[in-house]
């Protein structure tokens, strides 16, 4: 493939055309280059590095991977809902901040020690919310808090993601549980009877009374209370149906 630009010449008035035979070389002109004060050679190896690294830290998450543990640390939580590679962003911002610590750093090491403290700075703001959310009591972890290696459910995570409004994939999307769901959505101004379609919707095989008793806050796999499962199930459906909102969608 060819690329082609056009370049007005101020000086002459004229127009003039360039082109590059590959999207790369176009890239690699357009991308500023940094004059480490070396030889081109040099300059030019050193840029690729960095360019190499800073691509590194911004690969995506992995969500089909990552959704398949049964425990994240919480600054692996905050790289997957930050839609990052915890593996990346982690190990390579803790050694170039030691570098740096260290004063280790040298030529493009610079460069890229500044693009891991733009993003952890915009990954510190989820840790932030999530630590806030723990400690007003609603957030669940597993153990005791210990910062960045406190442990967390993935379902917790992605019901927490989906309530304070975080773009969220659908492998992780799929990991919140039915009572999660309702503990979200039960925050909200929606009727429990759209609190209840919201959730046969997902879970379009579960159970009438036990989708009624998630959304009550009901144990669904007590027998003993399926009855008042079912009852409100009914009662919060009738309601509904002569609210305003159900009038219209009858209609």
């Amino acid at each position: 493939m060819r690329l082609a630009l056009d370049f007005h010449d101020g000086a002459r008035g004229q127009r003039m055309t360039k082109r590059w035979s590959t999207f790369e070389e176009l890239m690699k002109e357009l991308t500023p280059q940094t004059d480490y004060g070396r030889s081109q050679e040099f300059n030019e190896f050193e840029n690729n590095r960095v360019s190499r690294a800073i691509d590194r830290l911004k690969t995506p998450c992995n969500y089909e991977k990552w959704a398949k543990f049964d425990a994240w640390e919480i600054k692996q939580a905050v790289c997957i809902v930050g839609g990052l590679d915890p593996d990346n962003v982690l190990g390579m911002s803790g050694y170039y901040w030691f570098k740096k610590d260290q004063k280790l750093l040298r030529d493009g090491d610079r460069e890229i020690f500044e693009e891991c403290v733009h993003i952890c700075g915009r990954l510190e703001k989820i840790f932030n919310n999530l630590r806030g959310s723990y400690l007003a009591g609603k957030l669940p972890i597993i153990g005791k808090w210990d910062d960045g290696d406190t442990l967390i459910g993935p379902p917790v995570v992605a019901s927490w993601a989906l309530s304070k409004g975080y773009p969220v994939h659908s492998d992780i999307e799929q990991l919140e549980t039915p009572e999660l769901m309702a503990e979200r959505l039960n925050q909200t101004d929606l009727h429990p009877w759209e609190t209840i379609c919201a959730i046969e919707s997902r879970w379009p095989k579960m159970p009438k009374y036990k989708v009624a008793a998630v959304v009550k806050g009901l144990d669904p796999d007590d027998e003993d209370t399926r009855k008042q499962a079912e009852n409100f199930y009914q009662k919060t459906k009738k309601g509904y149906l002569e609210t305003e909102e159900g009038i219209i969608g009858k209609v």
